[in-house]
């Protein structure tokens, strides 16, 4: 029986001529393919996206179970990085905390990185230092990112018109917000601003360095409601901060460049050329149902910078280098 694309007169031969490759066989070309993802991107040696693929990671994505439809589960999703040479991820949940999840992935695959986290939303009454301490004893001990408020942040569209989590009183950051970067620093942690907006996760970035707080992430810079100037993102990286740039952004702007969602990618090299890769975590942000897989994303998301004149050894300290550097303790 012929396939929808004979069927619409395209050979099966016509139509893997047509297709561009991004390495280890993902497909480039919008036909449906890839979440239905339509940018026709020039070809990429696939000899140099597989080299930096099989060095990266995934430092923030999604999986079920979830309450959002998830497109796949933990288990789908680490036998997918075995399979195409991932290395690991970073499991992020806005619900719940991850490092029981991971525990048991580490099990099953022990030869890939898997890391757990928590963001600090209603699940666990807002900022609650309590909380953080008691997740980081899970057996395993595999929680590594804290995230301040993500989809209860007063800045996040979703709690526009709702309650929202306190992370300050009169401008200042509260007590029990000073108590977590506090316990985060002492234990190795990760302090993430989550969804909070620029000038507060200034004063949280900020707070961190004042506590010693070694690793430290701006999250979402790339995202529309998180935004920050190349000036602040400086700033952040004359602090020791990372910037945590997402795929996720520049995805949905290749399948429709008018997206309010949507970053060119052409913006967001030209970011990395002036802030410097040595302060840049990429990451995919996928776990979508309607957008393609994390391994097809981060090969996407290679091939694309490549394109855009980043080099091999950039991407290389952007997706493997820097996210490993404040993951392993």
């Amino acid at each position: 029986m012929a396939n929808d694309n004979e069927k619409k007169g395209v050979t099966r031969r016509d139509f893997m001529k047509n297709t561009a490759m991004a390495g280890a066989g993902i497909a480039l070309a919008g036909a449906g393919i890839l979440g239905g993802s339509k940018p026709a991107m020039a070809a990429v040696s696939g000899d140099v996206v597989d080299e930096i693929y099989r060095q990266a990671m995934d430092f923030h994505l999604h999986c079920g179970p979830d309450i959002p439809k998830r497109k796949y589960d933990d288990f789908e999703l680490a036998k997918l990085c075995m399979e195409t040479g991932l290395t690991g991820f970073m499991l992020k949940s806005h619900l719940t905390c991850t490092a029981e999840r991971v525990y048991f992935l580490r099990k099953q695959f022990p030869k890939l990185e898997t890391f757990g986290s928590m963001a600090l939303n209603r699940t666990w009454g807002g900022v609650n230092v309590k909380a953080v301490e008691i997740m980081s004893k899970l057996q395993g001990k595999h929680l590594r990112q804290v995230y301040f408020p993500t989809q209860d942040a007063q800045n996040d569209e979703k709690t526009k018109y709702g309650d929202y989590v306190k992370v300050f009183d009169d401008g200042a950051l509260t007590k029990q917000s000073l108590d977590v970067i506090k316990f985060c620093a002492k234990n190795n942690l990760i302090v993430s601003t989550g969804h909070l907006h620029t000038t507060e996760g200034f004063k949280v970035a900020e707070a961190a360095r004042e506590l010693k707080c070694e690793r430290v992430v701006c999250t979402h810079v790339t995202n529309r409601t998180t935004e920050m100037s190349v000036e602040n993102q400086k700033k952040m990286a004359a602090m020791g901060v990372y910037l945590e740039y997402n795929y996720l952004q520049i995805h949905y702007y290749l399948k429709d460049n008018k997206s309010p969602k949507g970053q060119p990618p052409e913006k967001i090299a030209k970011w990395i050329k002036q802030v410097g890769a040595d302060h840049i975590i990429f990451a995919t942000d996928f776990g979508q149902p309607d957008n393609p897989t994390t391994p097809e994303g981060m090969k996407l998301l290679i091939a694309e910078m490549l394109k855009q004149g980043i080099s091999k050894e950039e991407l290389i300290k952007m997706t493997s280098t820097n996210p490993y550097k404040i993951l392993r303790v």
